[in-house]
């Protein structure tokens, strides 16, 4: 029995001094270096390269693909286009702007893409996958940990191994540190090419039902932290190819459980009949995205919104009462 005991010691042991060997080496030889892909590279690119950033755009893949910084010439300074694919919803991006004002990353204004139906309660929760993208940088960051333990007491006790951060990043963090590492000055934006067709039309969506209390609290706590920092922030609504009257219909409804505070914007632009020049097929990659065609219009229009806020801003002493103008 002592001889069984001391053999489970010595392999828990073993395997705890192999993760965290393991891990620092791959930390510091391989993912620190990897600038490029969503396993983690394209925020070291953010962390270590763009530092100085003066705005930022954050979100979902319509940021990603749909938001130019370098056409928001309203914004002086440079800009860069955090948005990431697959994920990139509110759970997401509260964790990361907590992250980059640890890394002292501080910009001037915050561009924050979202959806009404990002914050509906869904029938299979995509909580966990938008945390798990965020894992190499655990450390950094209380929120994500939090979330983590949210996940339950098997998640928490499989991050007590470093690598566990990286499961299911190992091949793309390789392939993007050897392979794909030639980032030049990037801006972020990821345009997309082709046009739509009738078979990629329409979008699965799921009515929407009640909504996300941990949702609306992360909406909440980024709001707060844009007031702390004195960052501007403007919330925004983008169009979609059909008129999606559902989540028209909910804004009001999701807008009243924000706390807005002062120098917080909302641009809703759901309502695509409002844009005449993005009601082509041509303008459009999908549904839900525009190609390099449309997104560049897309962004001339945001262009002049921000430019209608920071209007409203000028003119009036207490923006808080105007936060939340139709387009």
């Amino acid at each position: 029995m002592k001889k069984i005991f001391l053999f489970l010691c010595c392999f828990v042991l073993s395997v705890f001094v192999l993760d965290r060997t393991i891990s620092l080496l791959f930390e510091k030889f391989i993912f620190n270096k990897t600038y490029s892909g969503e396993s983690g590279g394209n925020l070291n690119y953010l962390f270590q390269k763009k530092n100085n950033i003066s705005f930022l755009i954050a979100g979902s893949s319509r940021a990603k693909n749909m938001i130019n910084p370098d056409s928001l010439n309203v914004l002086s300074g440079e800009g860069y286009n955090a948005g990431v694919n697959g994920v990139g919803g509110v759970l997401y991006m509260n964790a990361l702007f907590e992250l980059l004002l640890n890394k002292k990353i501080k910009p001037e204004c915050l561009i924050l893409q979202t959806d009404v139906r990002d914050f509906s309660i869904k029938k299979a929760n995509g909580n966990r996958a938008e945390i798990t993208r965020l894992y190499p940088f655990i450390n950094d960051s209380k929120i994500l940990q939090a979330y983590s333990k949210q996940l339950g007491f098997e998640e928490t006790f499989k991050l007590k191994l470093n690598l566990y951060r990286f499961n299911g990043k190992f091949y793309n963090i390789m392939i993007n540190r050897f392979k794909n590492n030639g980032v030049s000055n990037s801006n972020g934006f990821n345009a997309l090419t082709g046009s739509m067709t009738l078979l990629n039309e329409n979008e699965a969506f799921d009515d929407l039902r009640q909504f996300d209390s941990l949702k609306i609290n992360a909406m909440n706590n980024i709001i707060s932290f844009c007031d702390v920092n004195k960052i501007k922030l403007f919330i925004v609504f983008p169009p979609r190819f059909k008129n999606t009257f559902s989540e028209e219909k909910h804004l009001t409804d999701l807008l009243s459980r924000f706390t807005f505070k002062n120098d917080c914007y909302v641009i809703d632009m759901i309502d695509i009949n409002k844009f005449s020049n993005l009601q082509e097929n041509s303008n459009w990659k999908d549904e839900a995205h525009l190609n390099v065609i449309g997104a560049n219009k897309f962004t001339g229009y945001l262009n002049d919104s921000i430019r209608s806020k920071l209007k409203l801003i000028s003119e009036f002493a207490n923006p808080i009462q105007h936060h939340n103008i139709k387009l």
